[in-house]
């Protein structure tokens, strides 16, 4: 095989002509595996360019954001309000909704699933706007209330609650602008939760709080919540993944902090024991409230509500029933 001209001449050594052909090869294998991926990076451009621009949509938040107006704590009062969720507009979810709840009380909403309930409780956040009517607090509008300042009225603690990656002392310490005491957080969430994790304060709660039960996510939304000097708890199924005894200490820990702290309570639940102290119930059916009392005063007067509590009651006596049958299942095995 004959050598290339420029060998010949001693203007290119062998050991060049190696290695810019095994640039030249690898090159072309690199830009050859490049390329199968440019129409992945050609999507991802458009998904970004998407992205940025949801981002950059005007939003009614960054103007609720702007209102000055801060008001002042007090009654919440619906008055008509009517609301279809934006998925569903052809559905009505609340209709012509009319009731006040006085500063300091503890009210719950009950009623069979996918009646309004929680959708109350979202209007109230104001994750959403009423299509009619108007809500209010303290005889302000909320939508003329600065959204920043509303919100920090509230604490909200749901069925599932959100918990961050980091210690247990860093999940309670959101939203507090001060440095919280190892006293301050052991009043909030009771010394019996805290004596159980291994680490106490600085145990690692893992990504989205894996590293505890539904239960505990539970009481650590509650703490949270009274660490920030709550005005207005919103409890929407907040002790659904709690058993009876635990139940019974999230409720004490909530009535102890209620004694030195007035505030507002709204609970929605399936369970009697969490409602049955409230002092004002409010019945919600298909979208209606259709009765308002005490436990005793609609026991009496409203038939459906007396309907759904023994529901719940045999529903209750079952599952304990179950849970009896389990634990003998488990002795025989033993």
């Amino acid at each position: 095989m004959p050598k290339p001209v420029l060998v010949l001449d001693r203007r290119f050594e062998n050991i060049q002509l190696f290695t810019v052909f095994m640039a030249s090869t690898s090159a072309a294998n690199i830009m050859g595996v490049n390329l199968t991926y440019f129409p992945s990076v050609s999507l991802a451009q458009r998904a970004a360019k998407n992205i940025v621009g949801i981002i950059n949509l005007p939003s009614e938040d960054d103007a609720a954001r702007t209102i000055k107006k801060e008001g002042h704590n007090g009654d919440i009062t619906f008055t008509n309000v009517s609301f279809k969720h934006p998925t569903h507009p052809d559905i009505p979810i609340l209709k012509e909704v009319s009731f006040t709840i006085p500063v300091g009380k503890s009210v719950a909403f009950v009623g069979p699933s996918d009646c309004g309930k929680s959708t109350i409780i979202s209007l109230i956040q104001r994750f959403y706007r009423p299509d009619t009517g108007s809500i209010s607090l303290g005889g302000d509008l909320i939508e003329s209330l600065n959204l920043d300042w509303y919100r920090g009225l509230l604490g909200a603690v749901n069925q599932e609650p959100v918990m961050f990656s980091g210690t247990i002392r860093s999940n309670l310490q959101l939203g507090v602008e001060r440095m919280l005491t190892d006293a301050e957080l052991e009043e909030a969430l009771c010394l019996d939760f805290i004596n159980e994790m291994p680490d106490r304060f600085d145990t690692d709660l893992g990504a989205v709080g894996k590293a505890v039960s539904g239960g505990q996510k539970q009481r650590l939304a509650l703490a949270r919540a009274i660490l920030r000097n709550t005005s207005i708890f919103l409890l929407d199924e907040a002790t659904s993944a709690l058993d009876s005894e635990n139940q019974e200490k999230f409720l004490r820990a909530l009535k102890v902090w209620r004694e030195n702290h007035p505030c507002m309570v709204m609970t929605v639940a399936h369970r009697l024991s969490t409602i049955v102290e409230s002092d004002i119930i409010f019945v919600v059916h298909d979208g209606v409230i259709v009765a308002q009392g005490t436990h005793k005063e609609l026991l009496k007067s409203c038939d459906y509500y007396a309907d759904l509590i023994r529901g719940w009651i045999e529903c209750d006596s079952k599952k304990k029933k179950k849970k009896k049958k389990k634990k003998k299942k488990k002795k025989k095995k033993k």
